[in-house]
Formats: C-alpha cells, sequence, structure tokens
C-alpha cells in the first residue's frame, strides 16, 4: 500500500501532468485562432462584399439627394471592406465613389453655400460656412486622385473663404 505522502505526492503529479496538458492544448488552440483571425475566411469575405455592395446603394442615393455628407459613413464602411472584396468592379466602384465622387460632391456644396454666403456679405472677415469640417476631410480623401474638378471646387471654397 502506499502511504499517505506518497499519494500525495503521486496526486500532485497528476494535477501537475493534467494542467500541463491543458495549457499545451489550449496553446495550439489559441494558435490556430490567430492565424485563423489574420486571414478572412470565405463566408467573412462574402460579407465584406455583400455590405460594401449596400453602401454603394447608399453612397450613390446620398450623392443623388444632393446630401453628399450622407455618404461618409458607407464610404468609411465600405473603403474598409474593400480591402479584402475580391470583385475588382465593387473595389473599383468604391475607390471611384469614396476618393472623387463623395468627396467633389462635398466639395461642390461647401463652395456653392460659401459663395452664397459671400455674395450676401461680402466683408464679413468670419463666416459660419468657412468652417467645415467636412471640406477637409473631403479634400484628404480627395488628394491622391485629386483631378480638374475637385481642384475647381475646391479654389471655390479657398476664394470664398480665403480665412477659413
Amino acid at each position: 500500500m502506499l502511504k499517505q505522502s506518497n499519494l500525495c505526492i503521486l496526486v500532485k503529479c497528476m494535477f501537475s501532468m493534467a494542467l500541463v496538458a491543458g495549457f499545451v492544448a489550449c496553446s495550439k488552440k489559441d494558435s490556430n485562432a490567430t492565424v485563423a483571425a489574420e486571414k478572412p475566411v470565405a463566408a467573412e469575405t462574402d460579407f465584406m462584399a455583400k455590405s460594401a455592395a449596400e453602401d454603394v446603394v447608399k453612397i450613390k442615393a446620398a450623392l443623388a439627394a444632393k446630401t453628399p455628407s450622407d455618404a461618409s459613413l458607407p464610404c468609411a464602411s465600405a473603403v474598409a471592406a474593400a480591402k479584402e472584396i475580391k470583385d475588382a468592379a465593387l473595389k473599383t466602384e468604391v475607390t471611384k465613389l469614396c476618393t472623387h465622387d463623395a468627396p467633389l460632391a462635398v466639395l461642390v456644396q461647401a463652395a456653392d453655400a460659401a459663395e452664397a454666403a459671400r455674395a450676401k456679405l461680402p466683408d464679413e472677415p468670419v463666416l459660419e460656412q468657412c468652417f467645415n469640417a467636412e471640406v477637409a476631410t473631403a479634400e484628404e480623401a480627395a488628394a491622391a486622385g485629386m483631378d480638374d474638378a475637385i481642384k475647381a471646387a475646391l479654389a471655390r471654397y479657398k476664394k470664398a473663404c480665403p480665412k477659413g
């Protein structure tokens, strides 16, 4: 028979072995989960593509309704999703809408408002319309592909708001 002290040692050893086995099993699961988390699975990619397609509809609706600021959140979502989308046409559409069309619409709308305010108050040093955070965001979004239309809208805004 085992003495009580030997029995305690045996139980402690078995418990320690069980703990070690548990840690090893968990660490293997966690490393596999980390690898899986780094690469989106097909279902996640499909979801991102579907989400981006829905965002494109929202962006186009905002632009058609002449409310380009309503395109900002769908653009942020679509641009983030575009990195994982396999559909080249959808990626191209998201890029065009969110780095050209939406920023251009924001800049045109801001320039229109600033010019109208400046026409009413030509000598006013500070116009409310000249403090528009969306202009900076649109300018930043369009910076990579700034074409003549965007440059023209930005120049109109800056002329109406020389210090804004």
